[in-house]
C-alpha cells in the first residue's frame, strides 16, 4: 500500500482539526476558506494522517501490560506499607506464584449410581441397579440360594401379575 502525501497546509489543518475538534476554524487556522473544512475531511490523505494520529495517541493513552508489572515492581520496592502488600498481591497472582483458595480443587464429579433395595420372597434384601439385574448378586444369598431379582416392572420370576401374599402376623385383618 503506498503512503499518500500531504501538503503542509493539509498537515496543519489536520493538527487544528485534532487540537480543536472543529472542522471550519481548523481550516481557516491553517489557511483555508471557513467552508473547506468539511471538503478537507474527505481527503484520502488527510484521514489517513487522523487515523494514524488517533491510533497513536490511543496507543500512549493505555498502559501496556509491561508498564502496568514495572509500576507495580516499583511500588512493591518503594513502599514498605499497604500499596507494597497490594503490588505483591498482584504481581504474585500474575506470576502465578500462588492459588486463590478453592482453585486447587478439581471440579465436584457427581456419579448416579443410586443402587435400590429389593425385598427377596424369603424376607431377605439384595440390591439392583436402576430396577434391573446385577449379575454378582445372583447366587449371592446365605445357606446358598439363588436371589431372584424382578424385571423391570418390578415381577419377580414366576410371579407374573399374581398377588404377593401377605406377611404372617402383619396388620392386614384375616
Amino acid at each position: 500500500m503506498t503512503e499518500q502525501r500531504m501538503t503542509a497546509r493539509q498537515r496543519r489543518f489536520a493538527e487544528a482539526y485534532l487540537a480543536l475538534g472543529d472542522a471550519r476554524l481548523a481550516a481557516e487556522q491553517a489557511g483555508y476558506r471557513a467552508g473547506s473544512g468539511e471538503r478537507l475531511l474527505r481527503v484520502a490523505a488527510v484521514q489517513a494522517y487522523l487515523a494514524k494520529r488517533r491510533d497513536d495517541d490511543r496507543q500512549r493513552a493505555v498502559a501496556s501490560a509491561d508498564e502496568v508489572l514495572q509500576y507495580l515492581t516499583r511500588v512493591l520496592r518503594a513502599d514498605a506499607g499497604q500499596s507494597s502488600m497490594k503490588a505483591a498481591e498482584l504481581l504474585g497472582k500474575r506470576l502465578g506464584l500462588f492459588a486463590e483458595q478453592g482453585e486447587s480443587l478439581p471440579p465436584p464429579v457427581i456419579v448416579d449410581d443410586i443402587r435400590a433395595a429389593v425385598l427377596l420372597p424369603d424376607g431377605g434384601e439384595a440390591l439392583s441397579e436402576a430396577g434391573g439385574r446385577r449379575e454378582s448378586a445372583a447366587g449371592a444369598l446365605p445357606g446358598g440360594g439363588e436371589a431372584a431379582l424382578p424385571d423391570a416392572k418390578g415381577d419377580a420370576p414366576g410371579r407374573s401379575g399374581e398377588e404377593a401374599p401377605l406377611p404372617r402376623g402383619g396388620g392386614a385383618e384375616e
